[in-house]
């Protein structure tokens, strides 16, 4: 699997010690401001399942983001394809 290192962080696939604070995460209103609405532990699971089938799939798409200095995990980051209803293609 791709990995991309910055001097600070590592965005890397996804582990399972990620899912309870991606949860966590998605469960908080102010977090997901900008999103339709929180998520729930099953909904923010099956999140992490789609998005290691795309890196597994693809080689990119959406990975974990982690402080190397601490190997804390800080969220998510990457690229995605442009939805089928936009009236552009590509990634974003």
């Amino acid at each position: 699997m791709t990995e991309l290192r910055t001097g600070r962080l590592l965005l890397r696939g996804w582990r399972e010690s990620d899912l309870a604070p991606w949860a966590a995460m998605n469960a908080d209103p102010q977090v997901r401001e900008h999103f339709p609405g929180v998520l729930g532990r099953a909904e923010s699971d099956a999140s992490v399942a789609g998005f290691q089938r795309d890196l597994q799939r693809r080689g990119w798409g959406w990975w974990a983001v982690e402080v190397r200095a601490t190997g804390e995990f800080i969220g998510f980051a990457g690229l995605d394809p442009v939805e089928d209803e936009m009236p552009v293609d590509g990634v974003e």
